[in-house]
């Protein structure tokens, strides 16, 4: 056992960071209200990767003055969805603000390009979507952390993340009421911005997106020049689930199998002396 716990304290040591790449594999726009918003990959999210889905939502909850409440996530696959952020801007009116949120997975089973992945609102909304993978040469990703801001109308998109370890992938996304290419954010500030992407609908409302792997711990800062309009913004981080880490793992369940192993066979030899 003491050689045991030496080796799971000098594995971390040897670890080197892999390179975490973020893809688009679906997007999907909802013009009219709907409680369902169904997500078609347009190739595959695979097995061992990190699913994220992003979503700029009409804030038709409770006449716009709540988060329109989430009723469940499910995909064609079975992986078990989380949702990481629900932040509802209300300008004073339904439909004139902005409902954000972001659900992430780690996909156990892949979904193709036959399945679906598919959130669901408690009451109906306009809605856009961007599903993102993010994979790794590593052993596997993780979900690290997330944030937002309130949400603003008439002002300019300036995102500030939380402190980011160097090696993540960010992924921030802005929800606006505008169905127009933004100018993305191209500073090279720990690393470069990858470029953008945008889901829109005629309502007016728009999901544009851009992720970035960070090259320093820090925070990041986002920006993003859209029409003056009503704006909600978000972001999530993601890292990479070390080969160390996943060794420890199966090592520590060795462990414990190997402890409960000699625990029945020191009972059975008490049974024996009986």
């Amino acid at each position: 056992m003491r050689k045991l716990l030496a080796l799971l304290l000098l594995l971390p040591c040897a670890v080197a960071n892999a390179t975490l790449t973020v893809t688009l594999r679906g997007t999907q726009a909802d013009a009219s209200a709907v409680s369902t918003h169904t997500i078609t990959p347009s190739s595959t999210l695979a097995a061992g990767t990190m699913g994220v889905v992003v979503c700029a939502y009409s804030n038709a909850g409770g006449g716009g003055a709540t988060s329109n409440p989430v009723a469940s996530f499910n995909d064609s696959a079975g992986n078990t969805w989380t949702l990481r952020v629900n932040q509802n801007y209300d300008p004073g009116a339904a439909n004139a603000g902005a409902t954000n949120a972001i659900y992430t997975a780690s996909i156990s089973t892949q979904v193709t390009t036959s399945g679906s992945v598919a959130p669901t609102t408690g009451s109906s909304c306009i809605a856009a979507l961007r599903l993102y993978e993010v994979s790794t040469t590593a052993s596997g990703v993780d979900y690290s952390t997330s944030g937002t801001n309130t949400g603003a109308t008439g002002t300019a998109v300036s995102l500030v993340t939380g402190s980011l370890t160097s090696g993540n992938a960010v992924i921030c996304f802005c929800n606006w009421l505008a169905n127009a290419d933004p100018t993305y954010d191209s500073d090279t500030s720990n690393g470069s911005w990858a470029a953008g992407g945008r889901t829109g609908v005629a309502q007016p409302r728009s999901c544009g997106v851009q992720s970035k792997v960070v090259t320093a711990t820090g925070t990041q800062t986002w920006n993003l020049t859209i029409t003056s309009v009503a704006h909600n913004e978000s972001w999530v981080e993601i890292s990479e689930l070390t080969s160390a880490v996943k060794t420890v793992q199966g090592l520590t369940k060795s462990a414990v199998k190997t402890v409960g192993g000699l625990a029945v066979a020191a009972v059975k030899a008490w049974q024996g002396l009986q």
